[in-house]
């Protein structure tokens, strides 16, 4: 099999730039030695058959209000492991569903990563051109489901002088969030947040002013997402941007994409949001910037389709 590298332009592609614009933003040497295969055809099937017993038949954990005790443990690993260095590297912040598998989907194929960390570089690098493309006329960021806080960490750099509030249902992910703002003195903090319930709202600093960000988060919703939005919807933040698993983009008619949906379906994985977007964009209460199906995922399904919108603001006069 042919390897071949991630370019520049892939990424100037997928957000609708140049390879100029993302010269600005990420490094030759972020982007260099992300090399992969694409699978032959009898190993592209092969993956399907074996995507589609694991639907039919593997016990998979579901996603529900009763979740936090999983994301509390997770996270709580993550925090020893970030207390016991003295270091911060992105490699403690990484969070534990990464790198289970070397191949993964990539434009409608599944391929082989042949570089160590090919996920997670990838992951980063999506993120660093969303927040670059998308925050820099926010004065304040809000990220909820901040998790182990590698968002957070990334967009302090981008951007050292805006404050950055993580929020999220697992106390040790305050941990992580207090404990990097000690080590690096950037204005991080972190909050309590209940996205089911809003239990904790009181605490968020969202105003017009505000970017909202949520990364594989508001995927462990399913269906329940109604809450959240509407407190988004009182709060007028000025974007929201997601990097979510967004179901009503998959082609159902296709394999590849409908084991992918499958998958998303049996973990009860975000379920309406952008239609429900969809349909307030069209009583005109809000505007869709963007809805790009980037075409990255894990193996089983895709948590990298982009989303970004804001309340339609109207002059007065």
């Amino acid at each position: 099999m042919v390897q071949k590298s991630i370019t520049s332009a892939w990424f100037a592609e997928k957000f609708n730039c140049t390879e100029s614009d993302i010269s600005q933003i990420v490094s030759a040497e972020e982007i260099d030695g992300l090399v992969y295969e694409i699978l032959t055809t009898e190993q592209q099937n092969a993956v399907v058959d074996e995507l589609t017993e694991v639907n039919r038949s593997a016990q998979l954990r579901v996603s529900t209000q009763d979740s936090n005790p999983v994301w509390e443990k997770g996270w709580g690993e993550v925090f020893q492991r970030l207390a016991s260095s003295e270091d911060i590297a992105r490699e403690i912040l990484k969070p534990q569903y990464f790198g289970k598998d070397t191949r993964l989907r990539f434009d409608g194929q599944y391929i082989r990563a042949k570089s160590n960390n090919f996920e997670y570089r990838m992951d980063l690098l999506i993120r660093k051109v969303a927040f670059s493309h998308y925050f820099s006329a926010v004065n304040n960021i809000v990220e909820l489901g901040c998790g182990t806080a590698n968002s957070l960490l990334l967009l302090s750099e981008l951007y050292p002088d805006k404050p950055l509030q993580g929020a999220d249902w697992a106390t040790s992910s305050q941990k992580i969030v207090e404990k990097l703002a000690r080590q690096t003195g950037k204005k991080l903090s972190g909050v309590n947040f209940n996205m089911f319930t809003c239990e904790g709202a009181n605490s968020l600093e969202v105003n017009s002013d505000t970017g909202v960000l949520t990364v594989h988060a508001l995927e462990q919703l399913g269906p329940d997402f109604q809450t959240i939005l509407a407190l988004l919807l009182d709060k007028k933040p000025k974007v929201c941007v997601h990097l979510e698993p967004i179901s009503e983009l998959y082609q159902a008619n296709q394999a590849y994409d409908q084991v992918a949906l499958d998958y998303h379906k049996k973990r009860n994985y975000l379920a309406g949001f952008y239609s429900e977007l969809k349909r307030l964009e069209q009583e005109d209460q809000i505007e869709i910037l963007c809805n790009q199906r980037l075409g990255f995922g894990g193996l089983y399904h895709e948590a990298y389709s982009l989303v970004v919108w804001r309340m339609k603001r109207y002059d007065s006069k």
